[in-house]
């Protein structure tokens, strides 16, 4: 994901006139069609107890008015206790963006499931979703009406050994709760993933209404047996109206909840395969550099395998295995994994990439990748299938024809990306089209101020233009073409690094290791390819050609990943 910037401005707004550019801007992307924006609609908890609340969240992506959000179709089944809205301003890519979040606190009227329809937000239209409401249990009636107390709860009580358990914590508490640490589950031969943030809500018990605090973990036992989840401890402060004092620090008080007992079943014997997978739902697919697939002699393509899971963590996720064939040659990227939250579950991927060189025509065949694994859903095995797939390597292109021409990095900075005609309806194009071009208009009168102000100051350096490209990195790419088309794998690690170092003078790349980190995935397997010949215990031909009619046009980087994070705020502040 591309670096974003927020906007925003300080200072005195009557003081210069840009402000007042910034404001007409901003109403005008704020006019962008609605059909450039989506909406989504999601219920923080999807089953509820009667007597608690639930926050109902909506998103657009635009700029929206809260008068704008139509309320009444959830009147007849929700009594609605308040919203709040919060709009976000960004500029991602050099392009402005915008974000409008509602949260809006419900009390269902009713037991049963709850249809809830489409709400409006000016011209968009939300999903319809659906609650379910059940009626309280007879533990809920007797609980006794204490100020605070603590519930645990765990889905499956007879889980399958590193299958997930969906644990939860509630606290309860019907004073105001001035601090507060609550312990984290640490049950012995179990791994523990904290799932989200804390959710709040408020319910009613034995005629004492409560507020809140349910906390989610991911529990993975690993061995089987009888599983004993300790009770957990609360310990913190809750005002206490007997102190007549303003500045009473409050009534201490120490909580406990019930421990728990699972019973952890063993790898059932119906499990086939070398790998022990129980998860909910599984996924294996692969992904191509170009769509679709064109192979010919002598250009490399890149292959992804991507692995998904829900209920598994990554580490639990399994390497997948390359065939080795006669008719290319594999460079291999390190995998790539990654663990993410969807509610109450746990979910991972893994992704696997290979860069592939044919090295004669044919037609060949990649053989089918298989994966077993467990349903704990359906309790019954499965087998995640990607079916062989035929296909026709081409011959290279002229191979008796000398290579392409090397261009400069100045021409290549030069360059100009290739127009592609396209047609947008005129409202499509109008208003975003004026939108930029008077942001443009702002930011330049804004730099005109700003530089009148800088009078007195040393004046700026000048600009690095193309022309301050350092001649040796020009002359170190001539080195990799030359080392590539004598396949000298020595000549062509030395010349990379160089190339490399000319680049990025301040952080250079002092192995091949650390560049190819810094490249794309295509390339950057094919650096890694080359290391491995470096250091190969026989010696090993080398074929320079693949890896120049990558970086000829330049050294490739790699984008910018962004990590799916989930936020863990502490349940209140701890006392120190």
């Amino acid at each position: 994901m591309a670096n974003q910037y927020s906007l925003y401005w300080r200072g005195n707004i009557g003081m210069a006139t840009p402000w007042s550019w910034l404001l007409f801007i901003l109403g005008l992307l704020a006019a962008i069609p609605s059909a450039l924006a989506t909406v989504q609609a999601s219920f923080e908890r999807t089953t509820v107890t009667q007597g608690e609340t639930v926050t109902l969240l909506l998103e657009i992506d635009a700029q929206a008015n809260d008068a704008g959000l139509d309320l009444t179709p959830l009147e007849q089944d929700f009594t609605i206790l308040g919203r709040q809205v919060n709009t976000q301003l960004q500029l991602i890519n050099g392009k402005p963006s915008a974000q409008t979040q509602w949260r809006i606190e419900l009390e269902p009227k009713q037991v049963g499931l709850l249809q809830v329809p489409s709400l409006r937000i000016g011209v968009e239209q939300t999903q319809p979703l659906t609650l379910l409401v059940q009626p309280p249990t007879n533990a809920d009636a007797q609980q006794p009406a204490a100020d605070l107390f603590i519930e645990v709860q765990a889905e499956p009580l007879d889980p399958y050994v590193q299958a997930q358990v969906q644990y939860t914590v509630r606290l309860f508490f019907a004073v105001p709760l001035l601090e507060g640490s609550l312990a984290a589950p640490s049950p012995p031969n179990a791994v523990v993933e904290r799932l989200g943030e804390d959710v709040r809500f408020q319910t009613q018990r034995d005629g004492r209404r409560y507020q809140v605090i349910e906390r989610r973990y991911a529990l993975f036992a690993q061995r089987s047996g009888t599983l004993t989840i300790p009770a957990l401890n609360f310990e913190g402060r809750i005002a206490d109206n007997n102190q007549g004092s303003l500045f009473s620090r409050g009534r201490r008080i120490k909580r406990s909840s019930d421990p728990m007992i699972l019973d952890v079943r063993p790898r059932p014997a119906a499990s086939v395969g070398p790998y022990w997978l129980p998860s909910a739902a599984l996924s294996l697919q692969d992904v191509w550099s170009q769509h679709p697939p064109q192979f010919r002699v002598g250009e490399p393509i890149t292959r992804t395998l991507r692995l998904e899971a829900r209920g598994l963590s990554k580490s639990q996720l399994p390497e997948l295995t390359w065939p080795n064939f006669d008719w290319a040659r594999f460079y291999p990227d390190q995998p790539v994994t990654e663990n993410s939250i969807d509610g109450q579950w746990l979910m991972s991927r893994r992704e696997q990439s290979i860069a592939l060189v044919p090295t004669r025509a044919g037609r060949f065949t990649f053989p089918e990748v298989q994966l077993d694994w467990w349903d704990t859903q359906q309790d019954k095995p499965r087998t995640a299938v990607l079916p062989a797939l035929d296909i026709e390597v081409l011959p290279a292109l002229n191979p008796g024809q000398p290579p392409v021409p090397v261009q400069s990095d100045t021409q290549l900075l030069e360059q100009q990306p290739d127009q592609t005609e396209y047609k947008r309806t005129t409202a499509d194009a109008f208003w975003p089209s004026v939108a930029m071009s008077l942001l443009l208009a702002w930011l330049v009168t804004l730099y005109a101020w700003w530089r009148s102000n800088k009078n007195r100051r040393v004046s700026e350096p000048a600009r690095q233009t193309v022309d301050s490209i350092p001649t040796n990195a020009r002359a170190a790419k001539r080195a990799v073409q030359h080392a590539c088309a004598a396949n000298d794998p020595v000549a062509t690690a030395q010349a990379l690094l160089a190339w490399a170092s000319a680049l990025w003078p301040n952080q250079p790349a002092r192995h091949l290791g650390a560049l190819a980190a810094r490249l794309d995935p295509q390339a950057g397997a094919l650096v890694r390819g080359l290391d491995r010949v470096l250091y190969a215990p026989t010696p090993t031909t080398w074929d320079g050609q693949s890896l120049w009619q990558v970086v000829q046009r330049g050294l490739p980087l790699q984008r910018p990943k962004s990590e799916i994070q989930s936020a863990l705020a502490p349940l209140y502040p701890e006392r120190r």
